[in-house]
């Protein structure tokens, strides 16, 4: 009917489905031309090309894209492409509703004022890179939502290229994974200080002074101070542990004060406390650091039974510009025995030599 109105000698073209004899369909685009007014063979001519290879790759690359959208839609992430001006191409809705983009807006600028201060050039510099050099990319930063407050944000950044390798543009992946952080951070500090007193555990402890003495940035000499309370299991028989925890975290509390951060405090378990110090010139500072650990503990104390029970402690004190670990603290520990045995009232000092 089209064709009808048509002047003579034109065309139109149109694709249509035809039905094979075996049932299945067949896609023709077929070119009708107008020869209605040809004088000697009136009539249509049409060149039918079958195009159903073409058609199905076409309906192949729609079903892709139909999944590829919709697999965005479910996915708990912002997914967001951009083009290599930056400008947002296409944006699943968990980015338009957490982030407000909008598909054609640049992806930059005003877009990065809720990123956190201190991490706006590496989101920056992310995007330059996966854009320039086609590198992928994948970092951590800070992020202040509305109604949310601030919170971490993971971004994926992945190159597209065309069949040259060109870079085209990127897909950008972002999960809010503050939970996961506050966990990772959570479990970190578990494994790192010990839950009672928050001085280093164990492990961390020996961890800080093996790096105080062998690390890259190895200081021209490191204080160890051991101290070991006297008396303190007879605390926990008279006033129970409860009475007992609260002194060592009190102990724990002064000891970190009074070295500030000159140092680290670590509980080696029990009624023992490591206190390292780098940067110790000699051994006579030192024994300072020792006698001023022990002030500050006689300034401490907690109230039991109408009491005010201070804390009595041993310190031994070991120095080496260069020496070991497990010589410092061997020597250390040495010294505190010494002191134990040769103290005359309820504060002792040993220097090991």
């Amino acid at each position: 009917m089209e064709l009808l109105n048509t002047p003579p000698g034109a065309a139109r073209r149109i694709r249509l489905r035809h039905l094979h004899r075996d049932g299945h369909p067949v896609w023709f685009e077929i070119t009708n031309h107008n020869h209605l007014t040809d004088p000697d063979r009136p009539g249509v001519i049409a060149e039918m090309l079958d195009i159903s290879d073409e058609m199905a790759a076409q309906e192949a690359v729609r079903v892709g894209e139909q999944l590829m959208r919709r697999l965005t839609e479910t996915l708990p992430q912002a997914i967001l492409q951009i083009d290599t001006e930056r400008r947002i191409v296409y944006r699943n809705e968990r980015a338009a509703r957490r982030m407000g983009v909008r598909a054609g807006e640049v992806f930059g600028g005003a877009r990065f004022d809720t990123v956190a201060p201190a991490d706006r050039t590496s989101v920056d510099d992310a995007v330059v890179a996966v854009l320039g050099s086609g590198d992928d990319i994948d970092l951590e930063y800070g992020h202040r939502e509305p109604g949310r407050g601030a919170r971490r944000i993971r971004a994926n950044l992945r190159a597209l290229t065309d069949e040259a390798g060109a870079v085209t543009g990127a897909i950008i992946c972002l999960a809010d994974v503050t939970e996961e952080v506050r966990l990772r951070e959570e479990l970190r500090h578990r494994a790192t200080f010990d839950a009672l007193t928050g001085c280093l555990n164990r492990s961390a402890t020996l961890a800080e002074l093996q790096d105080a003495v062998t690390g890259a940035d190895r200081t021209s000499g490191t204080a160890v101070i051991f101290l070991d309370l006297n008396g303190f299991k007879q605390v926990n028989d008279r006033y129970g542990h409860a009475t007992g925890d609260r002194l060592l975290a009190d102990v724990a509390t002064r000891l970190r004060l009074a070295i500030s951060s000159a140092g680290v405090v670590g509980r080696l378990g029990g009624d023992e406390f490591v206190v390292i110090c780098r940067d110790v010139p000699d051994a006579g500072r030192a024994e300072r650091i020792g006698t001023d650990l022990l002030a500050a503990l006689r300034a401490g104390g907690v109230e039991a039974g109408g009491l005010l029970l201070r804390p009595e402690a041993s310190v031994g004190v070991a120095w080496s510009p260069d020496g070991g670990t497990e010589d410092l603290i061997a020597r250390a520990d040495a010294a505190m025995y010494q002191a134990k045995r040769t103290r005359n009232g309820p504060y002792a000092l040993a220097m090991a030599r």
